[in-house]
């Protein structure tokens, strides 16, 4: 980020009231050629699960040696060990990255921070405090021009407070930035943020199409993501949009860790409302179901058709079989076994019916397993996105009287459960 910085004061400097660069990323020939060639494996997913084994090792291996694959005393790190809590947030923009991760670290260390620094005419300040392991790189810096400060902190905590400063001295001279949508992309599907009174919610969608709108809703746990596989076949036909349920994905959660399908559906319509339509068709996905139809009963003016193939409509018994062992809690464990566990367990739901009774008897056999290691993948981050909310969504879903329900719904209706599948 801090080259980042650096590359946007050097070719945009009457842009740029203060640029600060905390952290100096300056290395020598030889040392930079093997940061090259050892720093950045490419990351490959396993059908096992076991790169997030490697993915956990890695991150926590970071914040023990420098460079991390470098296992001597030379390389040990003077530091307190990150929290299980702060390991996991790392992991997370990690996995979010996958194997383009490479492209980011790759471009930081090619960037020729020198050079930048000595040509750059923006209000410039590099900071790396003395207990950062970039600080010996503060020692390759030529002599830098009147516009370019350097700083040197004891720690972090110094310089935060510097920082503050420098920011509190360089006020912005305008109050703001109007919010500026986002431009749609042809012939694919593509990200926006719609503004709610109290949150934004992250949705995917198209709008080259003609027609009434066609609104996805994703399972529990999950995201918008999870519907492209039915929203691309849709593109240029009828106009798609998904939307991350508050909490999910990369929405905000304005419910808090209360979840019920009644307020899901709520601020789906909000989010429905504010994409500019007036009167969608809406198709849900396992728990999505729940809510979509729940939001047809809340706004029959708004949907006019409603596809929930996999509706969940339980017995008594089965809903507190589902509820006491379909969601279990997901403790972080300091060594990451919890990565590996949620894989198991989601990638165990495409192949027993339900996924806990791993028994002959409940062995999948209508089509084919959805195990690729990609989309095991995507659950696993989608779940983890949503860990403090992903068992009371489950247990909305399941709570739902949905046969109840589905009896009051006025609009067109297509139901089908396939044989063999649970959420």
């Amino acid at each position: 980020g801090g080259v980042c910085v650096l590359a946007l004061g050097l070719r945009h400097p009457d842009r740029v009231k203060v640029a600060i660069m905390d952290g100096c990323v300056q290395q020598a020939g030889e040392e930079k050629a093997d940061f090259l060639a050892h720093y950045l494996p490419r990351y490959q997913l396993d059908w096992s699960g076991s790169h997030l084994t490697w993915t956990w090792a890695r991150i926590r291996e970071q914040l023990i040696f420098f460079p991390w694959y470098r296992k001597d005393t030379a390389s040990r790190m003077d530091y307190d060990l990150a929290t299980t809590e702060a390991l996991q947030v790392s992991v997370m923009d990690f996995l979010r990255a996958g194997d383009n991760y490479r492209k980011a670290y790759r471009a930081a260390f090619n960037f020729d921070c020198a050079a930048a620094v000595s040509a750059t005419t923006a209000n410039m300040v590099v900071t790396t405090s003395a207990t950062d392991v970039l600080a010996p790189c503060m020692d390759l810096m030529p002599p830098v021009p009147a516009n370019v400060r350097t700083l040197r902190p004891r720690d972090p905590v110094e310089s935060r407070k510097r920082v503050i400063e420098i920011l509190r001295e360089n006020p912005s001279p305008q109050p703001g930035v109007a919010r500026v949508g986002a431009r749609p992309l042809p012939g694919r599907v593509w990200a926006d943020y719609l503004q709610l009174e109290d949150a934004s919610l992250y949705c995917r969608r198209n709008t080259e199409g003609t027609g009434r709108p066609i609104v996805m809703v994703h399972a529990s746990a999950s995201s918008s993501l999870a519907l492209d596989r039915y929203m691309q076949p849709l593109i240029g036909k009828r106009p798609v949009l998904a939307v991350d349920l508050p909490g999910n994905g990369e929405s905000d959660n304005p419910m808090g860790t209360t979840v019920t399908v009644e307020a899901q559906a709520r601020y789906l319509a909000q989010a429905i409302d504010a994409a500019g339509y007036d009167e969608v068709d809406v198709f849900g996905h396992w728990g999505g179901c729940c809510v979509a139809l729940e939001l047809a009963l809340q706004r029959p003016g708004l949907v006019r058709r409603l596809a929930v193939p996999t509706l969940m409509q339980l017995d008594d018994a089965t809903r507190e079989e589902y509820l006491a062992n379909y969601a279990p809690a997901i403790e972080l464990e300091e060594y990451g076994a919890h990565l590996v566990r949620a894989w198991n367990m989601l990638r165990d739901q495409e192949l027993y019916t339900p996924w806990f009774k791993r028994t002959r008897a409940h062995v999948r056999r209508h089509g084919e397993p959805d195990i690729d290691p990609a989309v095991i993948q995507r659950r696993v981050v989608d779940l983890f996105k949503c860990r403090d909310i992903y068992q009371a969504a489950y247990h909305a879903h399941f709570r739902y009287p949905s046969r109840e329900r589905l009896a009051q719904v006025d609009c067109a209706v297509l139901l089908e459960a396939p044989s063999g599948h649970t959420p």
